[in-house]
């Protein structure tokens, strides 16, 4: 595992320095459920061998709570190096759910992002697997309204 992550560090930061080249800045959404780097041990593995480099990190709620880890413990781990911020909701085991049908915090986790000194972007991310069609632009309008009064 440690000649895994030493490869994936090395070809994200070299990747960083080639986007560099044209002005580009590299991030990475180290911990996402269901791949390599899926919960918070290994995510902060990759984050070590990435200190320093340039190499930006993407916290999803999403993909912590699929995971099972808990969002207050992975901004102990990145104080102050989250570039970007993904919000979607989710439980334990499935991370295809609309913002108000899972069990994220995104209270605690924004307040704490703001206490943290985060000035970074939001992005949305609108699920389409737990809603039809016709409900997504009231389902995005409802996202949107709940994250705003929390930000």
């Amino acid at each position: 595992m440690q000649e895994d992550l030493d490869t994936i560090a090395t070809q994200l930061i070299g990747a960083r320095e080639r986007a560099a080249e044209f002005g580009l800045e590299l991030w990475t959404e180290s911990l996402h459920f269901l791949r390599f780097c899926w919960n918070l041990e290994r995510a902060g593995l990759v984050a070590d061998r990435l200190a320093g480099s340039g190499v930006g990190i993407v916290m999803d709620l999403s993909h912590i709570v699929a995971a099972g880890e808990d969002p207050l413990a992975y901004l102990d781990r990145h104080c102050g190096r989250i570039t970007h911020v993904h919000l979607r909701d989710a439980v334990p085991g499935n991370i295809n759910l609309s913002i108000g049908n899972g069990a994220a915090d995104f209270a605690a986790g924004l307040k704490r992002l703001a206490a943290d000194g985060y000035t970074g972007h939001f992005s949305l991310e609108l699920e389409t697997r737990d809603v039809t069609n016709d409900e997504r632009p009231a389902a995005a309008a409802k996202a949107a309204s709940f994250i705003t009064d929390l930000i």
